[in-house]
């Protein structure tokens, strides 16, 4: 009789097929793949999100907003934080074990050996529990996180996909994308596929034009938050998104006669249609109607021709055999509207927490999308960069046919660890004395370092004869920056002066950063810096260094790390 294999034995196995940790190949996930009887090509309806930060978080309000309208959602992210069984989510639900162990076995037995990274063989694990999920109870939805860039990562090996979404994207991972903004750019963009629509948040100029000029070559309809659509926060009034239009019946009259004109050009040139890198090529979104008061040119003279999807649409009807979706040359676009927007200025708050809860609102210029006008959104997850991810959510929600109100419950209700996370209970939250907070926050690069200086930024100033303030525990894995992780979290003013961080080296099985290489770093940016061996150790000396009433910690700079504290403190 043979020994059962646990879960953790399961995946210490899988590790040890590949020599690195990352080599980025879809050569060997395709042969997989293939073994597998092409688990890749029985999936439901795929929504992929590729970026620098914000890609969880993205999923998850996109996630909550797909229960809220009652759709059937699977997800797949990476990394976990405490169980692999996160990173594949049935209905919302972490996969079981039983059902984990099974996937992972039969993939290990069609790999038979042959060398293939850790994370390329649970990726092809993963499209095999999907497939089959699907097959037993039809699925509408399918999010896949992009694991490390975008090209030649192992979830480009789906066949097909029906919407890409781009979170903000910045310097990262140099070492494996290319050593400029461009080319990581480059990287993400190949996600963007032929005639399939594309959904990016607002990008730096560099990384905009690569955007840009992918969705032209891709003729993929795109919009991009600044451009198309923007959020609108408290107490912010937005101005007319362009100059006076003509009156809404000859808007409507000159819209109606260009979309007429395109599909006659669009069907002459079908057939000469080239390059599918989506093998969806000729099965994607479309659903024509009229916008109404808005009068759209182009110096090209090829615009799309679409309505807002209703709550009633469906996204099984959205993807129809032998639809088109017309191209959208969005550089040479002009929208001509006499709209004036004013946002919605509520604020929610939390008087037991820091949680800024705040009421935002979406001021659509491009999107075809009306009913996300005004449409008030309160993020459930803190920070302006929450914001951000909370409309670049909607938008996708709402090209995918959400209703407005799942997608504000959605918004509301959605949940993600580690992301600017207050523990609230626990062991690690009872050893503090009453008074202090604890943070927790997995961003480990630049942009997510301004992403935490901006929401320490909105804080109230401490009193400092009675709150010690912002506090920080910090762990860098090898391969960061830690110069530019500190520069940019120490930059906001209400931890300027002598603000207190206790570096820590992340859990042993990662390398990393040494802690007195970021200790010396901090110094030198006026910090007081001091190293621990652990994350109790850095509580400890926070505490007897800050004798006050009360005060914050932060621990952020890892998601490994995070994932040790949220498993210890459970």
């Amino acid at each position: 009789m043979s020994r059962v294999v646990s879960l953790e034995e399961r995946l210490t196995q899988l590790e040890r097929l590949h020599p690195k940790r990352m080599d980025l190949s879809l050569g060997r996930i395709r042969r997989l793949l293939v073994a597998l009887d092409n688990p890749e090509k029985r999936l439901p309806p795929i929504v992929r999100i590729a970026g620098t930060n914000g890609k969880g978080s993205t999923l998850a309000f996109i996630e909550s907003i797909a229960c809220h309208n009652g759709w059937i959602c699977d997800s797949y992210i990476s990394p976990h934080l405490v169980r692999f069984n996160e990173r594949i989510r049935l209905n919302g639900q972490e996969i079981s074990t039983s059902a984990l162990l099974s996937v992972l076995e039969r993939v290990e037995k069609a790999n038979a050996g042959a060398p293939i990274t850790f994370f390329e063989i649970t990726t092809a694990a993963a499209f095999l529990a999907f497939a089959e999920a699907h097959a037993q109870e039809k699925r509408d939805l399918l999010l896949l996180e992009v694991g490390l860039g975008g090209r030649l990562d192992a979830t480009s090996a789906v066949a097909q996909w029906i919407l890409s979404v781009v979170t903000p994207i910045d310097l990262d991972h140099q070492g494996f994308l290319g050593s400029t903004l461009e080319k990581i750019a480059g990287e993400k963009a190949a996600i963007i596929a032929r005639r399939t629509p594309a959904i990016s948040a607002k990008q730096k100029p560099v990384v905009r034009r690569v955007l840009e000029a992918r969705a032209d070559k891709m003729q993929a309809p795109f919009l991009m938050a600044g451009r198309d659509w923007r959020i609108v926060r408290v107490g912010v009034q937005a101005p007319p998104a362009a100059s006076p239009a003509d009156t809404a019946q000859a808007t409507r009259a000159a819209y109606r006669a260009e979309s007429k004109r395109l599909h006659r050009r669009i069907d002459k040139s079908a057939d000469r249609e080239t390059e599918p890198v989506n093998q969806q090529d000729k099965k994607t979104i479309t659903d024509t109607g009229a916008i109404p008061n808005k009068k759209i040119i182009t110096d090209e003279k090829i615009i799309a021709n679409k309505k807002a999807h209703t709550g009633e649409d469906s996204i099984k009807d959205m993807i129809k055999a032998g639809e088109k979706t017309e191209s959208v040359n969005q550089k040479d676009k002009k929208i001509i509207t006499g709209e004036k927007i004013i946002a919605n200025k509520k604020i929610c708050t939390d008087e037991d927490s820091i949680k800024d809860m705040i009421k935002v609102a979406i001021q659509v210029q491009g999107t075809p999308f009306p009913a996300l006008q005004n449409l008030p959104l309160c993020p459930s997850l803190v920070g302006a960069h929450q914001q951000d991810n909370a409309g670049l959510a909607a938008v996708a929600a709402a090209w995918l046919g959400a209703k407005p109100q799942a997608i504000q419950q959605g918004i509301q209700a959605a949940q993600w660890q580690a992301r600017l996370h207050q523990l609230t209970r626990g062991a690690l939250v009872q050893s503090l004395p009453h008074g202090w907070q604890v943070w927790l926050d997995g961003g480990h690069n630049p942009a997510a370092a301004r992403g935490l200086s901006a929401f320490l930024q909105n804080q109230t100033k401490p009193n400092p004869h009675q709150d010690a303030g912002w506090n920080f525990i910090i762990s860098l894995i090898a391969g960061k920056s830690p110069s530019q992780f500190l520069s940019a979290l120490l930059s906001a003013p209400i931890v300027r002066g002598k603000p207190l961080v206790v570096a820590v080296a992340p859990p042993a099985d990662h390398q990393a950063v040494a802690p007195e290489q970021i200790a010396t770093l901090a110094q030198a940016r006026g910090a007081e810096a001091y190293t621990a061996d652990s994350v109790a150790s850095a509580i400890a000396e926070i505490l007897s260094r800050r004798p006050k009433a009360e005060g914050k910690i932060l621990i952020c700079g890892s998601l490994y790390q995070a994932g040790a504290i949220l498993r210890d403190n459970h």
